[in-house]
């Protein structure tokens, strides 16, 4: 093959997978050096070991083993190693875009001034950076922190995520976050297991909000919605309402009526939130947000009062004007078939691709319950969350049942990722289990990209066809089990599609559990592979 110029070499490298990126720096100088931007514009460091114990595990423990001590020491050095080699060399530091800091430390381990200090001197010398995310609170972003960013990427940065600390709630947020005029996106996160006040969180936003009305297109918060002043977000693209309660005077179709522009909207209101707070502003305004693309209402299982038939009919009103709306994800928990109505709509959105829905069910009847689905899914769905698959009790039934499901599955030939929860643990011998974590690939679509189950989640590998194969389609394999701290941490990068990525977020918001499926044992705690480098896309 001609050798190509380094002009189209750089458009093919740039449209490769990460991992095929990095391969490239060792093929020749030339490759080094276009896929050098693309392979280091993120850098992921970690502060400390994150850990995830399970709810139900006796090993629910606060200080590490030997052996996860012998891992976060490691692990530290390595982030030291990433910290100062971004100091000191301007090349490395010139192509990052996109900075991200997991904060796992534990509270005594004393290391928080030193970690901060080297985040710093890194931070100071990034020209370039576009977006910083920061997950965790050990240790807590510093006022070094923010001024390192002020400094050097105060024109450069638009996107910003931060823990929501109790200091924010208590006082006012960091000061230096209302000097980045270019600000567009900001996500302020609390921890759903910290129950502080959170009245005053929206007023608070506000200000800053102020300032960047013209600017600021995507906002992610938690708190209570008390103080919204319908001019400071009526230019909101996006917006993520995360463990909130929706009242005050105008309650939830303040929202609806003084955020016209928004394209996506996401709801996860507190297990004690109150469905009539929210549900009949939707059937009050069946018009509003014409341009929605992707809505999200994600009830929790065990949150009281229920949802109503009432309130699905004032959804259903509110959606089925939709035209544009691409991607659905609603967890209503509502009682057996009440739920029915937002199903039907289905056939009435002409634009659905990606769809998300959980279901209750008292009796199963699996030809008559899949035959519902099979009428009311679109064929054309290219992604698709399904929760509470083995509500059945008689082991009779499984083997239908399960082959139902699966037939189901494989006719939506435009199916790229699928992904099931189940609806309580149970063991996994039990005789009403699916079984549907360890399936043969041949009874999945053959389309599918990404099969998720619970915590499992496994890519699709397809090998090419050799020259003299009868086959007619490419032999395929699944690929190695996400790492669990990737399935975590996970990024529209990891996805690889940015409406996957939509689809599974969220979901495990009040604990990591939400996603464990029966077939986890209760063992030992599941840790971060401190070997595994610290560079986006590295870990798949």
């Amino acid at each position: 093959m001609p050798s190509l110029p380094p002009e189209l070499w750089s458009l093919v490298i740039n449209l490769l997978r990460h991992r095929d990126q990095i391969k490239c720096l060792s093929v020749s100088k030339m490759h080094h050096d276009i896929a050098f931007s693309s392979v280091f514009s993120h850098v992921r460091v970690t502060f400390g070991l994150w850990i995830w114990r399970p709810m139900m595990s006796d090993r629910a423990r606060v200080h590490p083993s030997s052996n996860e001590q012998e891992c976060m020491t490691r692990r530290n050095y390595t982030t030291l190693d990433v910290l100062r080699a971004i100091s000191s060399r301007p090349d490395l530091a010139e192509v990052i875009t996109r900075f991200t800091v997991y904060a796992c430390d534990l509270e005594d381990s004393g290391n928080s001034t030193e970690q901060l200090e080297n985040l710093r001197a890194a931070l100071e010398v990034l020209p370039n950076l576009q977006v910083f995310h920061w997950y965790g609170q050990r240790p807590e972003p510093s006022s070094a922190v923010f001024n390192a960013l002020e400094a050097q990427s105060a024109t450069t940065l638009t996107e910003i995520r931060l823990p929501m600390l109790e200091k924010y709630y208590m006082r006012a947020l960091p000061p230096q976050l209302y000097h980045f005029p270019n600000l567009r996106s900001l996500s302020m996160i609390k921890q759903a297991s910290w129950n502080g006040p959170g009245h005053n969180i929206y007023e608070i936003v506000t200000t800053l909000v102020d300032v960047r009305t013209e600017i600021l297109a995507h906002l992610s918060i938690s708190g209570d919605v008390r103080q919204w002043r319908r001019e400071s977000f009526s230019g909101l693209r996006e917006l993520e309402l995360i463990f909130t309660m929706v009242f005050g005077l105008g309650g939830f179709a303040d929202v609806l009526r003084d955020c016209p522009s928004l394209t996506s909207l996401t709801l996860l209101p507190v297990d004690i939130a109150d469905p009539a707070d929210i549900f009949p502003a939707f059937g009050a305004h069946p018009h509003a947000l014409p341009g929605l693309t992707a809505f999200k209402y994600l009830k929790q299982a065990e949150a009281e009062p229920p949802t109503t038939p009432e309130h699905v009919a004032a959804l259903c009103e509110f959606l089925k004007n939709k035209r544009h709306l691409r991607q659905l994800d609603v967890a209503l928990q509502a009682e057996d078939r009440e739920d029915d109505p937002l199903f039907e709509l289905l056939r009435e959105l002409p634009a659905l691709e990606v769809l998300g829905f959980d279901f209750t069910r008292a009796d199963w009847t699996p030809s008559d319950d899949i035959a519902f689905f099979e009428r009311v899914i679109p064929a054309r769905l290219s992604a698709l969350r399904v929760g509470q698959l083995v509500l059945v009790h008689e082991p009779d039934l499984c083997a239908s049942y399960r082959a139902e499901w699966l037939k189901l599955f494989k006719s939506r030939t435009s199916l790229r990722y699928l992904h099931i929860f189940e609806s309580f643990i149970e063991p996994p011998e039990t005789e009403t289990a699916l079984r549907l974590r360890q399936l043969p690939i041949e009874e999945l679509p053959a389309s599918l990209e990404l099969y998720g189950y619970g915590l499992y989640m496994h890519p699709v590998v397809r090998e090419p066809l050799d020259a003299g194969s009868n086959s007619d389609a490419p032999r395929a394999t699944f690929g190695p089990c996400w790492p669990l701290e990737k399935v975590v941490f996970r990024t529209k990068e990891d996805f690889e599609c940015p409406d996957w990525e939509w689809l599974l977020r969220w979901h495990d918001y009040p604990g990591l559990d939400m996603l464990r499926p029966s077939v986890l044992p209760n063992g030992p705690p599941l840790m971060l592979n401190p070997d595994i480098p610290l560079l986006h896309g590295s870990s798949s």
